[in-house]
């Protein structure tokens, strides 16, 4: 025990630095399917959905221009052009 006053001289007990590496415990590591499985479950959660889609380099390269000088992410701004094409009123 340290006396009260003393600024300077570590606690024994108290201030041990963590060690590296994730650390023990009662519950098992979840291996990367599981962890994928528990992603896709709190995005369906949310209300969303993953796609996957294949796009000619021109388009790529087009929408990565357009996607640096308005600022947006790719998932809004597919979201917005489907949602504009396929949800507008006939």
């Amino acid at each position: 025990m340290k006396q009260v006053e003393d600024n300077r001289t570590l606690d024994m007990i108290g201030d041990l630095p963590r060690r590296r590496g994730r650390p023990a415990g009662d519950v098992a590591p979840l291996s990367a399917a599981e962890r994928k499985q528990l992603q896709r479950q709190r995005l369906r959660d949310g209300g969303k959905e993953v796609l996957t889609v294949m796009v000619s380099r021109e388009v790529f390269d087009a929408m990565h221009t357009f996607l640096q000088f308005k600022g947006e992410t790719k998932d809004s701004l597919v979201d917005r052009l489907l949602r504009d094409r396929l949800l507008r009123k006939r």
